[in-house]
């Protein structure tokens, strides 16, 4: 039933985004914070479930603009996607950040 519910919540919002009328809260931020944050909420249960996650390379005070909520979602969703298709009992997710040049504004 939860994952059902899950779904409709998730069709539900695809279809506002689609109509260009989900509501976007943007503001700056910390992926380390928000990242340590995610994992501090649901890292006991992705431990029982098999997973080890390892996070690495994140630069302090790194910035980023975004919907909190939606940078929240994406990542449980790589994490949960993570369990679901795993080949074997454990799984190994490697959170890093990679510097792959220069952004000019």
């Amino acid at each position: 039933a939860n994952d059902i519910d899950k779904m409709v919540d998730k069709f539900f919002m695809f279809s506002k985004l689609d109509l260009g009328e989900y509501p976007f809260y943007m503001e700056e931020i910390d992926v380390k914070d928000e990242i340590n944050a995610i994992l501090e909420e649901c890292k006991n249960e992705y431990l029982k479930q098999g997973m080890d996650i390892v996070v690495e390379n994140i630069p302090e005070k790194l910035k980023v603009y975004a919907d909190t909520v939606q940078f929240r979602n994406a990542i449980i969703n790589i994490l949960e996607n993570s369990i679901k298709y795993k080949d074997n009992d454990t799984v190994t997710v490697n959170i890093k950040c990679l510097n792959s040049g220069e952004y000019n504004n």
